[in-house]
């Protein structure tokens, strides 16, 4: 019999399923950034607090002395709570390369109407969605998660000691948490955003506002100054992200509302990108 006249045969065989079929989407989307003169630059000066953390770290933990001698000082916070303020501190090479990375992310594909071309592989909307998140999220490890867990290594090679050890032991645990938490939150947002603006300068402007720096961020300490009120802060997800880092370190958050109702608004800002992104991101039947 012809083929044209079987009809549709539908595939008796059997279906692997890829674990990480969102991989090449990762990948190629990290690999076009890398290279670029501008983003080794960038990457290089992210990494310089990094050596300064590591340098006031070394002098802490060797010279106590000297500069007890000098500041009339003698306890310095060498544990989890140096850890957790080096880590804040990078948060604006976060912010930089997630604007610089995910603003176009999507906003590429549906200009040049890359989804279909997406979508007519064996790959699933999640599939689509992790990939390009874990583009953002690569540039947020590198100038987060990588030199911290340096900066760890490098002061158990200070002071190899099963004292220093048990300060220290859970600050790699926290890090990932906390990079992992920001990754979600930050990324998924600017995701959203990508999805759905056209031009980058406004899909930029409109995350800063939502995440970092933004009115939102004003607004919450005017209305707290004027209230009285802290859980106004609740409004601005960079200081929810702040209280739930503390909480994760077990230092004193800088807000006073408890880091609970920051976990919460951030998983519900989690929660709602990503139904969002489902309803903006849908696969597109292709027919010949």
């Amino acid at each position: 019999m012809p083929i044209y006249d079987q009809g549709y045969q539908r595939w008796d065989g059997e279906l692997q399923r890829h674990p990480a079929r969102w991989w090449p989407i990762t990948r190629e989307g990290v690999m076009k950034f890398l290279p670029q003169r501008k983003y080794l630059i960038l990457l290089g000066l992210a990494w310089l607090p990094m050596i300064f953390h590591g340098a006031s770290l070394y002098t802490r933990l060797k010279g106590a002395d000297v500069l007890e001698s000098l500041l009339g000082q003698a306890d310095f916070e060498t544990g989890a709570g140096f850890f957790w303020e080096a880590l804040s501190r990078q948060g604006l090479w976060v912010v930089v390369f997630t604007v610089m990375v995910g603003a176009d992310l999507i906003a590429a594909d549906r200009r040049h109407r890359a989804l279909q071309l997406y979508f007519s592989k064996p790959i699933t909307p999640n599939d689509y969605l992790l990939g390009k998140l874990g583009v953002i999220a690569a540039f947020q490890l590198l100038v987060s998660w990588v030199p911290m867990m340096l900066l760890w290594l490098f002061a158990l090679m200070l002071e190899p000691t099963g004292a220093y050890l048990a300060t220290i032991w859970a600050v790699p645990v926290g890090v990932t948490l906390y990079a992992l938490l920001t990754a979600f939150v930050a990324g998924g947002l600017m995701l959203l955003m990508s999805s759905i603006g056209q031009r980058t300068v406004y899909i930029a402007g409109a995350w800063l506002i939502l995440f970092a720096y933004g009115p939102f961020r004003f607004v919450a300490e005017i209305l707290k100054a004027l209230s009285g009120n802290e859980y106004f802060g609740l409004l601005a997800l960079e200081s929810d992200l702040e209280q739930v880092g503390a909480w994760i370190f077990g230092v004193e958050g800088p807000h006073e509302f408890h880091p609970a109702f920051s976990l919460l608004v951030v998983a519900a800002v989690v929660a709602i990108s990503y139904l969002a992104l489902r309803r903006r991101i849908r696969p597109v039947e292709v027919v010949l």
